[in-house]
């Protein structure tokens, strides 16, 4: 425990004397000390100078690992018995997994299991898995299974949600910017087992697509999942009906083409008995009308298959998602009045939408055919739709979040 302490002490005072220290500083220290990360973090967790740094370092947010602590701390009950991992350091290794790793355990054991600690950090940057992260460092083999069903316990308690809902609650700079943008996204689906339908945008795969709102600054205010339908698609029907189609046609050309020919014939006839009476001419002419009749009344034979219906889960309409996703805002606005609502041409409706009991302009490009035009004002606020597939692409740098690989949602 002494000895413990000493490293401890040493490490505090090369933190203390750096104003940024650097990762691969730390993780040197770490290595070559024989230090365990956890009983680092549990022994300066109510240091707030070191541990801001710690965060700092590993390009977490600060007020949000604050804020996640605290809900934490307010939702488990206090006990007397002593825990051997500490909240800050579970939130640690969840927040490198969204950050730095790709999975809780590896799949090329192989390669990996004969390289040292530090020669895996240097040749797959930070840790490839959460396994072989030098934070997540622990004599128990299956540490990363423990860490995975915390995170699972966090998720059932709306730890995650929480914090997500505080920060948007008491918050002066998003209460007074009244200009709302509305948008969906698809987050490809590896593992995921709720809210997952098809991916229109790739076929034959599948995702969970959610409907977004945030502000003009780039700050997301609600997140929802898209409802599910479950269809009946008959594919082997719809191919048939296109191979029908394609029959039709040729076989109409066909005809048509056989008719010409043979009424061309028909008129080299007439020609040639111009000559006779004008009770033959009637004749030719009525035989004429009569096989163009007959032969354009011909009836197509066409085969009938057994066709087998598939089951497909799609997700409903953007335009049915707006109520929902406005009641999950959580913000309280200065002029709620003046809020208004922008989306793309799929949002287009008629109805009147509300936002904690009051009314909201929704603005969305008309279309050509309409006879309400948009004005220039609102032409002005639709220029700005930009800035939520802004917020799509700072999302999407994480890999957890472009590809679900969890099977809870949240």
């Amino acid at each position: 425990m002494d000895n413990n302490k000493i490293k401890f002490n040493n490490l505090i005072n090369l933190i203390n004397t750096n104003d940024k220290i650097e990762y691969h500083v730390f993780v040197n220290y770490i290595t070559t000390n024989s230090i365990y990360f956890y009983k680092f973090i549990s022994a300066i967790k109510n240091d707030k100078l070191i541990l801001a740094k710690i965060i700092n370092m590993l390009d977490i947010n600060y007020d949000f690992f604050i804020q996640t602590i605290n809900i934490i701390n307010s939702t488990f009950k206090i006990n007397n018995h002593k825990k051997e991992y500490s909240h800050e350091y579970y939130i640690i290794l969840i927040c490198q997994l969204l950050n730095k790793n790709n999975q809780w355990s590896p799949r090329r054991i192989n390669k990996v299991y004969s390289l040292e600690p530090l020669q895996i950090v240097l040749q797959f940057g930070k840790g490839s898995s959460l396994k072989f992260n030098i934070l997540a460092n622990n004599p128990n083999k299956y540490h990363y299974k423990t860490v995975n069903k915390q995170f699972i316990l966090y998720t059932k308690k709306n730890i995650f949600k929480n914090t997500f809902y505080n920060t948007t609650i008491n918050n002066s700079s998003i209460s007074n910017n009244n200009d709302l943008l509305i948008d969906a996204s698809m987050m490809a689906n590896k593992l995921g087992s709720e809210n997952v339908s098809v991916n229109c945008e790739y076929t034959k795969k599948n995702c969970t697509k959610l409907s977004f709102i945030s502000n003009t600054d780039k700050i997301i205010l609600s997140v929802t999942p898209y409802d599910i339908n479950n269809k009946e698609i008959d594919y082997e029907q719809i191919n048939l009906i296109k191979k029908q189609k394609k029959e039709l046609k040729e076989q109409k050309k066909n005809k048509i083409n056989k008719i010409i020919i043979e009424n061309k014939e028909l008129k080299i006839k007439l020609k040639n008995i111009l000559n006779d009476d004008n009770n033959q001419k009637n004749k030719i002419k009525i035989e004429v009308k009569d096989n163009i009749k007959d032969k354009l009344e011909d009836k197509i034979e066409v085969k009938n298959e057994i066709i087998k219906i598939n089951k497909i889960k799609t997700s409903i309409h953007d335009v049915m998602m707006i109520q929902t996703s406005l009641n999950n805002i959580k913000t309280t606005f200065t002029n709620e009045k003046e809020i208004t609502l922008t989306g793309d041409l799929g949002y287009l409706s008629s109805k009147l939408y509300k936002l904690n009991n009051e009314n909201i302009l929704l603005i969305t490009p008309k279309r050509k055919n309409q006879k309400n035009k948009n004005t220039e004002n609102e032409r002005i606020k639709l220029c700005s739709r930009y800035k939520i597939e802004n917020c799509f692409g700072l999302l999407k740098q994480y890999e957890r979040i472009i590809l679900r690989k969890d099977t809870p949602k949240k």
